[in-house]
């Protein structure tokens, strides 16, 4: 399973990787904050009139989004190997206690 489980964190540096050749070959970084996902799935950018809420939100959708694929990826992980540890020990429990 731990091979199945590197493929989630596959995407950060995926993106990473992306940037590198685009940088590589046109000599521009070309950034991909969060907002960028937004903007072409054409999902509306949220706006509040708190401008404390609107300066943490424009700070989230400025972030890379190779850093949020790595730590949603890495997410996931932990979330998987906590389910399969779980598993593991329900069908070692239940083994036991046949026997007994």
């Amino acid at each position: 399973m731990e091979e199945f489980y590197g493929l989630f964190m596959l995407p950060g540096p995926a993106i990473l990787c992306w940037q590198a050749y685009h940088w590589l070959r046109e000599g521009l970084w070309l950034p991909l904050p969060i907002s960028k996902l937004f903007t072409y799935n054409d999902w509306p950018i949220p706006h509040v009139n708190w401008v404390g809420a609107q300066k943490i939100i424009d700070w989230l959708l400025d972030t890379p989004s190779s850093l949020v694929a790595f730590i949603l990826g890495l997410l996931v992980v932990v979330v998987l190997v906590i389910v399969e540890e779980l598993i593991h020990k329900a069908r070692s429990e239940g083994e036991t206690g046949s026997f007994s």
